[in-house]
């Protein structure tokens, strides 16, 4: 990028997670847009790639979030092909997620799966946490893996989340990672007791993801939602047929012109179907009936109203 110096590029490699992935790169980038900070992070076990990542997570944010309240599905990526795909990935991996969540449907417990990285769930386990494994329905494009720590009685949960077509394995080390870079972060700062209750997130005047994490944390909270992730295997013969013309899709031009000579291109995908994925407490103006409806294969009627989502 040519404007590099100018957007105040700053990357960061960070160490902590050889330990537990010797071969993984962890790298956070961040660019300064009329005085406002955008941060990305990536993972991979080339360090060039781990850094394109968190570089086109910190574009994708900027470009989509001076746009729209969220960033749902938006992906950032040098391939315009592969930006399409990603951000309608994103998008039906947190319809897939709320629709489970807003019908009150249990998500189905992996109970026999054993996470590859051992290390790393005996740090967990060591400091009497847990981790689960659970995935929502499937769907002709993918099925969304759920990793799920928590600690309760002492803390309330942290969730990771992927959702695509490939092996389950691939998708469920993407999730775990996910959820134990934010576990290991709280956990090695004492942040894990850092939280809101369900009335200090109602009460702010105004919300982002992080408020979302910081809800999750909460024990009661998870006491309310905990009934949605079942000990035990539960009926998973439920499934979503998205149809291909369902899904509208946009190019997304940057607003600051030094943005222009980046070789990332920023994709929205959208559908009247899928659920808007937005910060703050519950609104039934958010909601998608139709893709209630299509979730449930008849009319809704099993509607949470008063619960915030756990996504960050």
């Amino acid at each position: 990028m040519n404007n590099a110096r100018h957007l105040d590029l700053q990357v960061e490699e960070l160490s902590w997670i050889k330990k537990y992935y010797p071969n993984m790169f962890d790298i956070t980038a961040s660019i300064s847009i009329d005085g406002e900070r955008w941060y990305g992070r990536g993972h991979s076990q080339d360090k060039d790639t781990a850094l394109i990542i968190a570089l086109s997570e910190a574009i994708e944010r900027c470009v989509g979030l001076q746009k729209y309240q969220s960033s749902n599905g938006i992906a950032t990526h040098t391939d315009v092909d592969s930006a399409r795909i990603n951000s309608r990935n994103e998008l039906l991996e947190r319809d897939l997620f709320l629709s489970h969540f807003l019908t009150r449907t249990a998500y189905a417990c992996e109970k026999d799966y054993e996470f590859i990285n051992a290390s790393a769930v005996k740090f967990i386990t060591s400091n009497n946490d847990k981790v689960r494994l659970f995935r929502t329905w499937p769907s002709n494009y993918g099925v969304c893996y759920i990793v799920l720590i928590y600690g309760e009685p002492m803390w309330g949960a942290i969730f990771g989340h992927c959702f695509g077509d490939q092996d389950a394995e691939i998708l469920i080390e993407k999730a775990f990672l996910e959820a134990f870079r934010q576990y290991y972060h709280k956990r090695a700062n004492n942040l894990l007791n850092t939280n809101y209750t369900l009335a200090d997130f109602c009460n702010r005047s105004k919300w982002d993801f992080t408020d979302h994490e910081l809800l999750a944390l909460n024990v009661d909270y998870f006491a309310e939602i905990k009934k949605l992730f079942p000990n035990v295997s539960t009926d998973t013969h439920g499934s979503v047929a998205y149809r291909r013309d369902e899904f509208q899709v946009e190019i997304l031009k940057p607003q600051n012109l030094l943005l222009c000579d980046s070789p990332f291109v920023s994709v929205r995908t959208t559908s009247v179907y899928a659920q808007n994925l937005k910060p703050g407490p519950f609104n039934l103006e958010s909601i998608s009936k139709k893709g209630l409806e299509r979730f449930l294969g008849g009319h809704v009627h099993r509607i949470i109203t008063n619960v915030p989502h756990p996504i960050n």
